[in-house]
């Protein structure tokens, strides 16, 4: 039995969603920020963790961080908000939420998205993505492999960012064209951001890969992906 830990301040919710979530069939354990969390996600590990980003917004950000940390790609998050920014739902998933959702949200729905990430978490474990000679993005696990290498899971932004790339592979994409692909507004800052994430990227791929990310700035302009790379649905 699948186990789910929702954790959210507001009772009437919590409660509702852990009722219905196991009258389908879940191990359902409810909780709020102010309880000691580590005891309670540590033993029996849980499979899919409902998250509210909470009032103060930095508080469902680091929490989802630390959650990710501890579980590496064992545990699924999604994160439930009220706040339903760009912005928001960016940090929400790169901060290590799966699925990011916004209320007024269906129960039946949160259950659809608990099923369908505990689907893509057993296809991650049982199915290992065969290794290619070129670099491979794979849309349902958000992983990118590099030519005979090991699978690196990305944040939604990182995802998003290389799938542009890789969609054009071989030509330039612009700035505003990346940013947009972000699904950021546009703004001052982008070009920042932009060059930040390129940045984290590029060392992620170097620490956990052993390699160097096959992309181009081209100054001013915008990146090119300058290797072979094929996108897997």
């Amino acid at each position: 039995m699948n186990r789910i830990i929702v954790i959210d301040d507001d009772i009437e919710f919590r409660v509702d969603l852990s009722d219905y979530l196991a009258a389908k069939g879940f191990s359902v354990v409810g909780v709020d920020f102010g309880i000691n969390l580590q005891d309670i996600l540590k033993d029996p590990k849980p499979d899919v963790i409902v998250l509210d980003k909470g009032a103060n917004c930095a508080t469902g950000f680091i929490l989802a961080s630390e959650i990710r940390k501890m579980f590496d790609l064992n545990c699924g998050i999604i994160m439930v908000s009220a706040h339903d920014s760009p912005e928001d739902r960016i940090k929400g998933l790169e901060s290590g939420a799966d699925i990011y959702l916004v209320k007024p949200v269906g129960l039946r729905e949160i259950e659809a998205n608990v099923r369908s990430l505990l689907r893509r978490m057993r296809a991650m474990l049982d199915e290992p993505e065969e290794k290619s000679d070129c670099w491979a993005l794979n849309l349902g696990t958000w992983r990118l492999t590099p030519p005979g290498g090991t699978p690196i899971k990305l944040t939604g932004s990182e995802m998003y960012f290389v799938e542009t790339l890789i969609r054009k592979a071989g030509h330039l994409c612009s700035r505003d064209e990346l940013t947009q692909a972000l699904r950021r507004p546009l703004n001052r800052q982008d070009d920042r951001n932009l060059d930040a994430l390129v940045r984290r990227l590029r060392r992620k791929i170097k620490e956990e890969g052993d390699t160097e990310l096959p992309i181009k700035m081209v100054y001013g302009t915008g990146y090119v992906f300058t290797a072979d790379a094929m996108i897997i649905h």
